[in-house]
């Protein structure tokens, strides 16, 4: 009798072992999902502010280039009208550049 009952203790002992390494996989495994799954939510977020970003950087560059070929065409037409306006123009115009890079 008391080998049979050490013998049924033991069982025991492994099953709830074994219970307990499974809850512990279980665990592991939801914990990972969860590491997954903000992994990519982060990487998706930082994606798209960086295309945002590009996108803006992009749009401002083009709107400055289309800024300075104006005063050029201006500048060049008035010189030949007045001297005194034109440098009072780009005067004002590269302040205005410098204030919208700013």
């Amino acid at each position: 009798m008391a080998g049979s009952k050490v013998h049924s203790v033991s069982t025991k002992v492994d099953k709830r072992y074994r219970v307990s390494t499974d809850i512990r996989k279980v665990r592991k495994c939801k914990v990972i999902k969860v590491v997954v799954v903000v992994v990519v939510v982060v990487v998706v977020v930082v994606v798209v502010v960086v295309v945002v970003v590009v996108v803006v950087v992009v749009v401002v560059v083009v709107v400055v280039i289309v800024l300075v070929v104006k005063v050029v065409v201006l500048v060049l037409v008035l010189v030949l009208v007045n001297k005194v306006i034109v440098i009072v123009v780009v005067v004002v115009v590269v302040i205005i550049i410098i204030i919208i890079i700013i």
